[in-house]
């Protein structure tokens, strides 16, 4: 009788004992728990799924090997310090050469150092390359030195991302790192790319930032949403992200973001100064909030910093916008940029606003915008535009200037000069500043030229 007890009980218990040590093997195996970079390193060489950190771990002395990422990393909060890469050529090179659908949340890594001496693409102080990854609650400092590489972040070399909007896949992330690149060179990511919905939120730079080619921001170099598979462009979104760092480079820099492509700018805050240099045959296109926007929208953003350019397309809020054909709508079909205010001194060659250097193409509105800083060029200097172009059916209206105007020629307080625009509610706009040049008028100066 005992005996068939001792079966029967066996028979019951022998799935749960099997389904214990099953757990414990997968646990043991598949999720690991380290407190040194030597046991970081030996969980990733065994293809553990999730490692989780258990105390701050040094590298210092110890060599690192870039390689793909194949775990989710759980940082608790600890640090990873003292990582150094030095690479001679190639792409994707960072602490992690390539991550795909992957998770990196609520870690802070410490003077981290990138050589990069190639010029290749894809360089970043965490991730080269990276895809459908989640990055949450990410802190960084150190040095990043690309000067000829392209897509060159703090965080991300480049970021393709999709299905990511109204979630926070991308947010709190922070970049204290001083990043030298060559094109596409922001401070967290240097280049995001998707084709539905990608969206970063609560990114902030500190570093300083150098594009030396051009398109440089504080928090992304380059943002540009791609047709998806029905052959249209979808919405992405930048908001609530700030800069204080320096960012300069050759030409087209924005202490946001270099250059946007279909994408809503909002409530983004730059204390920056931005500095654009390069040659009289280049465009400078330096903003403090942005580049050049194309086919985008830019809301409710505040710059600070002085934005100073040798040469052309220069603003408070962007350098050049432009705008598709289509009918305006809150959407990225036609543009609305509205909201905005500047307080930092705009200064450049031609084409200088107090919130938009250039205003380009149909169905562009201009609203609710506001200037109190200096605002300085040669040619076609506006306390609100520089120069509306190009623009039927395009609008200022409902915008206020506090800020001087200084202009060799073609002077305004709103409009420096327009050569298309819809001017019959030019009077809902105000100008207190002081205008100075050859041919000045309070609202804005018409040429048909």
């Amino acid at each position: 009788m005992k005996k068939w007890i001792a079966i029967i009980l066996g028979a019951l218990l022998l799935p749960g004992i099997i389904l214990l040590v099953v757990n414990l093997v997968e646990d043991f195996n598949l999720n690991k728990k380290v407190s040194t970079a030597t046991e970081f390193i030996e969980a990733l060489d065994d293809g553990v799924v999730s490692i989780e950190l258990k105390a701050d771990l040094d590298f210092d002395g110890i060599e690192w090997k870039p390689r793909k990422l194949d775990a989710h990393i759980i940082g608790n909060d600890h640090k990873i310090a003292n990582v150094n890469i030095s690479v001679n050529s190639g792409d994707n090179v960072g602490m992690f050469t390539t991550a795909t659908n992957r998770e990196i949340s609520d870690l802070k890594l410490t003077n981290i150092t990138i050589d990069y001496y190639g010029s290749g693409k894809n360089i970043g102080g965490l991730i080269g390359y990276a895809e459908d990854v989640d990055i949450k609650n990410v802190e960084i400092d150190g040095e990043i030195y690309a000067s000829a590489g392209n897509n060159v972040g703090g965080l991300v070399g480049y970021m393709f991302d999709d299905n990511n909007q109204y979630n926070d896949k991308l947010s709190n992330l922070t970049n204290r790192a001083y990043v030298n690149g060559g094109c596409n060179v922001g401070g967290i990511f240097g280049y995001v790319s998707g084709e539905y919905n990608p969206c970063c939120n609560n990114l902030h730079n500190y570093g300083e930032i150098r594009a030396v080619k051009g398109f440089g921001g504080g928090v992304i170099g380059y943002f540009a949403v791609k047709k998806n598979a029905g052959g249209r462009y979808s919405t992405g979104a930048l908001t609530n992200c700030s800069n204080v760092g320096k960012i300069s480079g050759e030409t087209t820099c924005g202490g946001i973001v270099g250059a946007v492509r279909y994408v809503k700018v909002e409530s983004c805050k730059n204390s920056g100064e931005v500095t654009v240099s390069g040659d009289d045959d280049l465009i400078c296109n330096a903003g403090g909030i942005v580049g050049v926007g194309y086919y985008s929208n830019i809301f409710a953003c505040t710059n600070e910093g002085n934005i100073l350019a040798e040469f052309n397309y220069v603003g408070g809020i962007a350098g050049r916008v432009e705008s598709t054909d289509n009918p305006y709508s809150d959407d990225i079909r036609g543009c609305n940029y509205s909201n905005n205010k500047n307080t930092g001194m705009v200064k450049g060659k031609n084409h200088i606003g107090g919130v938009f250097g250039v205003v380009y193409g149909r169905n562009i509105i201009v609203t609710s915008c506001e200037n109190e800083g200096m605002v300085e060029g040669d040619y076609n200097a506006g306390g609100i535009v520089g120069i509306l172009t190009e623009s039927k059916d395009s609008e200022v209206v409902y915008c206020n200037n506090k800020g001087n105007v200084t202009a060799v020629k073609y002077a305004a307080g709103i409009i420096g000069r327009a050569t298309a625009g819809n001017f019959e509610e030019m009077s809902s706009n105000q100008n207190s500043g002081k205008l100075s040049g050859e041919v000045c008028n309070d609202m804005y100066n018409y040429s048909e030229d």
